[in-house]
């Protein structure tokens, strides 16, 4: 017997990750800069989880980007 498992596309809400390798920083790093256990920066970066705005606009200025929305992905149009 086959078993036939189902993988749909995870959505991709933020570009955390990526980010913080741009940033040359580390999700430990940041984990420790906002005062929040590494298992949180983990589920952000994996997408597993989404951080607040007030976490978002703090996480720009920690990497360095102008706009908090540089960490979002855009909506696919079409």
């Amino acid at each position: 017997m086959t078993i036939f498992v189902a993988l749909m596309a995870k959505t991709k809400y933020n570009r955390i990750k990526a980010a913080l390798s741009e940033a040359d920083k580390t999700a430990g790093s940041l984990a420790e800069h906002l005062g929040v256990h590494k298992s949180t920066v983990s589920d952000w970066c994996t997408n597993n989880n989404q951080p607040s705005i007030q976490d978002l606009y703090k996480i720009a200025k920690f990497v360095g980007v102008d706009h908090p929305g540089d960490l979002l992905i855009p909506i696919k149009k079409g």
